[in-house]
């Protein structure tokens, strides 16, 4: 196949062998336009939330199977900066809880979402040996969506993310990222912060209540806030600060090459991540109600609620590396969650 055509594949592991995420892409960079195309089959576990974007699975509170396939169109705009336009399609079933006393209740729901983003991107982070040293990374976008099942109506969501590097001195780089997203219409996205990207052992929080599917447009990660787990807190908008700084011994001996992979992409890093999540008219405002704790004792009674921080922050240390091809992080993190 020609350099500028490419056809991958791949099948990612969730939560256990049973539960696994497989695609397949093809791309086209021959032209003026670059067009990809991808399909996507997953088997989910009833307590895994799904983001339901055009760029990964659909919704679903207890989900079994889902197919999702998209189109994407990308248009160069000079050299750094671009527009891109996504239209996706995604169908899911959803398992109902069984009912030993009732076998004919047991079966599953049908969902469907079409959608359409647009977003304009640009990249002026000039790369030396793959390390970010300077410069700017940003995008905004709006998506579109419609859903039929259970989830039946429209919404639309809008937001952008920015990434800034500086070097400083003795090869350490300075990251600085803001993220945010808002949600609108009948159907909106449920954000929810804690965790990172890709980990690999991911937790959730049960504990925090998610609004009910036919109202929920899609299930998405937040800007990470590492060392929680995912869903400490959520809402139909977010908003994520972080910082880190960056260490590459390989760049202490720019004049002598580094052959070995693993030492040139080898970096230390400290960080701080800070986010939050809010509904419409609660912003920096948290709900005192959501984990009351009650004692009895008669003739009294006394409750006690739990004073949530709006704001939800977190500080380590870490190592980056490339291990046979693969990106790989690993953190020690203190987070600060009330």
């Amino acid at each position: 196949m020609p350099e500028d055509r490419n056809l991958a594949s791949g099948l990612f592991v969730l939560q256990s062998l049973s539960d696994f995420q497989s695609y397949i892409m093809y791309e086209n960079l021959s032209g003026l336009v670059d067009w990809r195309g991808m399909a996507v089959y997953s088997r989910l576990p009833a307590s895994f939330p799904q983001s339901g974007g055009l760029n990964s699975s659909g919704n679903a509170s207890n989900p079994s199977q889902v197919w999702e396939i998209n189109a994407s169109a990308t248009r160069p705009l000079g050299v750094h900066s671009g527009i891109a336009l996504t239209l996706g399609h995604i169908l899911s079933y959803e398992n109902l809880p069984l009912n030993p006393d009732f076998p004919k209740d047991n079966g599953r729901l049908r969902n469907q979402r079409t959608g359409m983003r647009l977003e304009w991107m640009t990249d002026r982070t000039p790369r030396s040996s793959g390390v970010l040293w300077k410069g700017i990374r940003a995008k905004v976008f709006q998506e579109f969506y419609l859903g039929a099942g259970t989830a039946t109506g429209s919404g639309t969501l809008w937001g952008w993310d920015a990434r800034a590097y500086h070097p400083l001195f003795g090869g350490m780089v300075w990251a600085r990222r803001l993220a945010f997203q808002q949600s609108s219409g009948k159907l909106r996205a449920n954000y929810m912060v804690g965790g990172t990207e890709q980990w690999l052992m991911p937790r959730f929080n049960g504990d925090m209540p998610i609004p009910p599917a036919p109202q929920v447009l899609l299930n998405g990660l937040a800007a990470p806030v590492r060392g929680l787990p995912v869903n400490t807190m959520n809402g139909s908008s977010f908003l994520g600060l972080g910082t880190e700084v960056r260490w590459i011994p390989a760049a202490l001996r720019a004049a002598v090459p580094v052959g070995s992979e693993f030492w040139r992409n080898f970096q230390l890093a400290g960080f701080v991540d800070a986010g939050t999540a809010w509904y419409p008219g609660r912003f920096f405002k948290t709900d005192t109600t959501l984990f009351p704790t009650q004692i009895n004792r008669d003739p009294g009674r006394v409750r006690f609620d739990r004073q949530l921080t709006p704001w939800l922050w977190a500080y380590g240390v870490g190592v980056r590396a490339h291990i046979l091809g693969y990106s790989v992080r690993l953190d020690r993190v203190w987070a600060t969650e009330n």
